[in-house]
């Protein structure tokens, strides 16, 4: 299989992946997970992509670490993933956004401690080369500006996507205030569609 999803997502450190079709975003998941020699470390917070893992209509790749998180567990997992991305180059899917603010909203710094999780995990990033993937559902693409998580802090190293289903296509397509939209195109052949 040829590389055509990596390449669109690691120009930047930080990928933030706006969705509003959990479908198409298992989707880019999936084939991303298949077309990677890198190590995956998906952080599944919302378990949708561990529910296809665990009822087999995904196949476990042998290069995914899938870890499903819990407020418990999220400090041990998180030392883990900086060890292993501080030393190896590694694709870090924190899936969802959405769900991680859930999971620590009685803090009253969720915002900062959601901030400074995922800037630690970008500084070990840097060291490897390794890219962090974030998901985040947006119900609406038109008001996709205004229902981002506004607790994600806007730096250089951050790339905005919203993913988008025109079967048999899956659409990557980069959005920002300042650059015109470019849109690329994946041909996808999946079993989930």
């Amino acid at each position: 299989m040829s590389k055509i999803i990596q390449p669109v997502l690691a120009k930047k450190t930080i990928n933030l992946i706006a969705y509003s079709d959990p479908y198409a975003k298992t989707v880019l998941m999936k084939e991303l997970i298949g077309e990677s020699n890198d190590k995956i470390i998906y952080l599944d917070f919302d378990l949708l992509f561990s529910g296809y893992i665990h009822s087999n209509i995904i196949s476990k790749s042998e290069n995914l670490s899938l870890f499903q998180v819990e407020k418990r567990t999220w400090e041990n997992i998180l030392q883990q993933t900086l060890l292993e991305i501080s030393l190896n180059k590694c694709i870090v899917i924190i899936d969802s956004i959405n769900i991680f603010y859930n999971i620590f909203t009685e803090r009253g710094d969720v915002g900062r401690f959601i901030n400074s999780s995922i800037m630690l995990l970008a500084n070990s990033a840097k060291i490897s080369n390794s890219i962090i993937l974030i998901s985040a559902f947006v119900p609406s693409r038109e008001k996709i500006n205004e229902e981002m998580p506004k607790y994600i802090i806007e730096t250089k190293s951050l790339s905005k996507f919203f993913l988008g289903m025109k079967n048999p296509f899956l659409t990557i397509s980069t959005y920002s205030k300042d650059l015109p939209e470019q849109t690329t195109k994946i041909e996808i052949h999946s079993e989930l569609i």
